[in-house]
């Protein structure tokens, strides 16, 4: 799971609409949908999946799944940047 109850995370991966990419939630805890499900409080209006499991619709909370979100939080001493996978490592000297 990448995320955990109490976490803000970004909405990394949209089902069937890009509506939601980038939208910042807060994980408030597990979906009544099971496994691999939060229910989540919208930073900002978002399209969900109502509790039923029916059709999407706009509201400020709702379930979405665990590997559509990327938690944004201190990863502490030992976190490694991903960007430096793909960027060189700034010197002196490129500055």
């Amino acid at each position: 799971m990448n995320c955990k109850p109490g976490d803000v995370a970004i909405v990394i991966a949209p089902d069937t609409t890009t509506r939601n990419l980038g939208k910042l939630v807060h994980v408030v805890g597990t979906s009544p949908f099971g496994d691999g499900w939060w229910w989540v409080e919208c930073l900002s209006r978002a399209h969900v999946y109502r509790e039923d499991g029916g059709a999407g619709f706009i509201a400020t909370c709702g379930n979405i799944e665990d590997h559509r979100l990327r938690p944004i939080r201190d990863h502490g001493d030992d976190a490694r940047d991903e960007t430096l996978g793909w960027l060189p490592v700034p010197t002196k000297e490129s500055a």
